[in-house]
């Protein structure tokens, strides 16, 4: 009777198992466990950006990501927002600006307090100029019709 091999040895032999697929299936495999779409730049919040909220939102939602609408679009997720009650803000394609950055929804326990930061768009230097010097949101990338009938996305 032979031997049963190790793992070790069995795992030793997964790269030669690997180079025999056909290179298509290879890819396939390697490259279809996931999927990326292109996302904001992000950043961080300036100090005093936050709100205190009573209690924690909510688990995120699951959302579908529709298919890119254009090439300078980016996705950003969707998130909870508080004001007297959470409420879901649904994830959307956007067209970032030139030098502003995505700080991400936040939430914080310091001093005994809940603070909750909203998703902001703010300039690299946000550390040095402050909260109020927020970007302004970036445009939603949709679907538009051009005066020749014909459906482009915006953001291209």
């Amino acid at each position: 009777m032979t031997p049963r091999p190790s793992f070790a040895q069995r795992w030793l032999r997964a790269p030669a198992a690997l180079a025999t697929l056909p290179l298509p299936a290879l890819a396939a495999l390697l490259l279809g466990c996931g999927s990326r779409h292109p996302e904001a730049p992000l950043g961080a919040h300036p100090p005093n950006d936050a709100v205190v909220v009573p209690y924690p939102p909510p688990p995120a939602k699951v959302e579908e990501v529709p298919a890119q609408p254009g090439s300078s679009c980016v996705w950003t997720d969707g998130y909870w927002d508080y004001s007297d009650r959470w409420e879901w803000q649904p994830g959307e394609w956007v067209v970032p600006q030139a030098h502003c950055r995505l700080a991400p929804v936040e939430l914080r326990r310091q001093q005994g307090q809940l603070w909750h930061l909203r998703p902001r768009w703010y300039p690299d230097n946000v550390t040095l100029l402050g909260p109020q010097s927020a970007c302004p949101r970036p445009p939603a990338c949709a679907i538009h019709q051009p005066e020749n009938g014909s459906t482009q996305p915006s953001g291209q």
